[in-house]
């Protein structure tokens, strides 16, 4: 009698039994659920990872609903770790998530990033990210982070780069030179970024789904691909 269609069935056809066997049994880290770390959750998720801690701070608005793919109207004033963590389980009721609501700050100095496989960047805070970054080398995870994706429409500009291969980025020059005061190296460190030259700034952050989405894809498959290439047995 053939066995009954699973969860990772038709994940397992592209990548085999080990490779989705692999995914199950990875930890992920992610900082910021939204347009970018939202799409990157429920990526990982879909393909079968099923271990994560999930950090933000803020609630849903309005306003996140034209591009963070993880909430809908009847989340508005929750906690974006709570609805995700709500929607995760909806999607695989047998994934293990843990969630803070408490910003990434030099308090998260004892946290057990060793714990973790990957840690995905997916907030635009210069010094937290400079943070998750040290805190990656000691550990040993992939750290995978996130760059500018406001004030852009073309997805097909996104691609993943070292940092000395990327250019025009505000936050990628922020970045540099916050690495530089505190004398961080960036070499282990890939980017989500957009070749596509910004649009006009404005007070606030402009921006629509096709372009964060990107980002969080991208993250989500270097995430994929570096846990399906590592010799078994982990770190």
């Amino acid at each position: 009698m053939p066995s009954l269609p699973s969860f990772r069935s038709r994940t397992a056809l592209l990548i085999g039994e080990e490779g989705a066997e692999r995914l199950a049994r990875a930890k992920v880290f992610i900082a910021g659920l939204g347009g970018v770390g939202g799409t990157a959750f429920e990526s990982l998720l879909r393909s079968g990872v099923s271990s994560f801690f999930l950090v933000d701070g803020d609630s849903v608005d309005i306003t996140n609903l034209n591009r963070q793919i993880l909430f809908t109207q009847k989340d508005i004033g929750r906690p974006k770790a709570e609805a995700a963590r709500e929607r995760a389980l909806s999607i695989n009721p047998d994934c293990q998530i843990e969630i803070s609501e408490k910003r990434i700050d030099g308090t998260w100095d004892s946290f057990p990033f060793a714990d973790y496989d990957v840690i995905l960047d997916c907030i635009d805070d210069v010094n937290a990210k400079a943070f998750l970054i040290k805190k990656a080398e000691k550990s040993g995870a992939l750290l995978l982070s996130s760059l500018g994706m406001g004030f852009r429409r073309d997805p097909t500009k996104v691609k993943i780069d070292r940092m000395e291969d990327i250019k025009g980025d505000r936050l990628a020059k922020a970045l540099r030179q916050k690495a530089k005061e505190q004398g961080i190296s960036l070499r282990g460190v890939l980017f989500a970024h957009s070749e596509e030259l910004p649009a006009s700034r404005g007070a606030k952050v402009a921006s629509m789904m096709m372009v964060p989405s990107a980002s969080g894809l991208a993250l989500a498959y270097a995430a994929v691909d570096y846990l399906l290439s590592r010799e078994s047995g982990g770190k």
